[in-house]
């Protein structure tokens, strides 16, 4: 009987890394009864240090045992039964450490005589696709220390079944060793001894934007696996080395710095096999933005006085006059309660009116360059109202503020009293600038008209007596 044998991948591992090998055998499904007995052997190369063998599993069916570390020989018995026989699995791994030979022992023993059960009966009946026609082994070892990058470390086991015939775990047909052999099933790993090397490019002494290029580069030992990924580190202001970018497999990226800031730049190579490039002492690469982003807002009037009812405007520019163009530049305004925007006049961008804020969105604003905005309003309500204005660009390189404060007075109270025959009409005289209108039809507004007599300042009171007369007569204060 015959059956196919596995081992482990092809690769690159590092000088200093442990490798896992798994050997693997199987009783072929048309197999005519179970394996009562597998030997492997398995002839280390002088490039493994066979002082680190360790065997740290087996299994066949549905047993696994998992071993300790430290282990370079392990027998035992594992009680079995096929077939409503029992009898016992002797099993003995280990390594010679005088010839660097693994050998692995699978036998099937009845205990009362010593002697191999019936021939129908074995630890490792053929594969029904469940895994009971399945075995392996599993230890690992160290490659000799100061090997060289690129020296590889071939490893080929051969495993009998029944003393047949040992198949190879090389061959490309299990059951015909004359088609040959092929390296994929060789478990051919190639060393990489040393770890890659890598650099940040140079940098401007100065940069004029507050987002720059950063770019790096790398290279592995010849041979060697290759570069694999990079850590790229920045230290801001000569303050502690933080890692930027880990693990990026990219070689630039865009930095995104703040004003006067001094950046300083390393990298850090990582190897296929899992080397990693020592930290390095100094940076590779330094710049100090000097671009100067400063935005400029003001409102005009800064403050004002105003009625009830009063339509009024006001301007808002918007000037950069720091070293650095901008850009999405947006101005925006939340609307105080007393206040309601009628309509807007500008030159650049465009503005968007709501009930509760104006949105004025400027886009690309260059250096030395400003845009105003025209606002028509209506007092709405009294009060002290401050209207806020922000402006700022969407990378957050600058922000500036501007308020105006708008003084609204409640509207004066008008008393109205009668003295023998005259009316007495009186109102504060801090209540702003009024005028006494009179009116004998309350259908139109345009029926209002100005009394031209001019008020007595009587105490804190603006006071205007009439006769009175025998038509119908309505009085009202209006704000000029």
């Amino acid at each position: 009987m015959t059956g196919p044998a596995g081992f482990g991948a092809n690769g690159f591992i590092a000088s200093s890394s442990t490798l896992a090998y798994r050997i693997d055998f199987e009783n072929v499904t048309n197999a005519t009864a179970p394996a009562q007995q597998v030997i492997i052997l398995d002839q280390l190369s002088t490039t493994f240090n066979w002082t680190t063998f360790n065997v740290s599993e087996f299994g066949f069916g549905d047993l696994v045992v998992s071993l300790p570390a430290g282990i370079q020989q392990f027998q035992t018995n594992v009680p079995f039964s096929y077939l409503g026989t029992n009898f016992q699995v002797q099993i003995q791994i280990g390594i010679n450490l005088t010839s660097g030979q693994v050998s692995a022992t699978f036998r099937s023993i009845d205990p009362a005589t010593s002697l191999p059960p019936p021939v129908n009966i074995g630890f490792l009946p053929p594969e029904d696709g469940t895994g009971r026609g399945q075995g392996h082994v599993t230890y690992t070892i160290d490659a000799k220390a100061g090997l060289p990058t690129g020296t590889q470390l071939v490893n080929v086991a051969l495993i009998s079944f029944d003393n047949e015939p040992q198949i190879a775990t090389d061959q490309l047909d299990d059951s015909n060793p004359a088609a040959g052999v092929t390296t994929t099933k060789m478990a051919l790993i190639t060393l990489d001894a040393l770890p890659p090397t890598s650099y940040v490019l140079p940098l401007p002494v100065q940069t004029q934007t507050l987002q720059f290029p950063v770019s790096w580069a790398g290279q592995d030992d010849p041979g060697g696996s290759g570069v694999a990924d990079y850590d790229i580190y920045v230290s801001d202001n000569g303050a502690a080395w933080t890692n930027w970018l880990g693990l990026t497999t990219s070689t630039n990226a865009t930095f995104p710095g703040q004003a006067h800031h001094t950046y300083r730049f390393y990298s850090r190579a990582h190897d296929n096999a899992g080397n990693m490039e020592a930290a390095h002492t100094t940076a590779d690469a330094t710049t100090t933005v000097v671009a100067n982003p400063l935005l400029v807002l003001t409102v005009s009037p800064t403050a004002t006085n105003l009625q009830i009812g009063d339509t009024f405007n006001y301007t808002i520019t918007a000037s950069n006059i720091g070293s650095l163009n901008l850009t999405n530049v947006d101005m925006s305004n939340a609307t105080p309660a007393g206040l309601s925007v009628d309509l807007a006049s500008f030159g650049h961008g465009s503005v968007d009116i709501e009930d509760a804020y104006l949105d004025w969105s400027l886009g690309t604003l260059n250096t030395n360059k400003g845009a105003s905005m025209t606002v028509t309003a209506t007092i709405q309500a009294p009060g002290t109202w401050t209207n806020l204005f922000t402006v700022a660009d969407s990378q957050g390189a600058a922000f500036a503020s501007a308020s105006q404060l708008i003084f609204v007075p409640e509207p004066p109270s008008l008393t109205i009293a009668v003295s023998g025959s005259q009316v007495i009409l009186a109102w504060p005289t801090n209540s702003g600038n009024y005028a006494l209108q009179t009116s004998t039809n309350l259908a139109s507004q345009a029926n209002w008209a100005a009394l031209t007599k001019t008020p007595l300042v009587i105490g804190f009171s603006n006071t205007v007596t009439l006769p009175i007369t025998n038509a119908v007569q309505f009085f009202q204060l209006q704000s000029q």
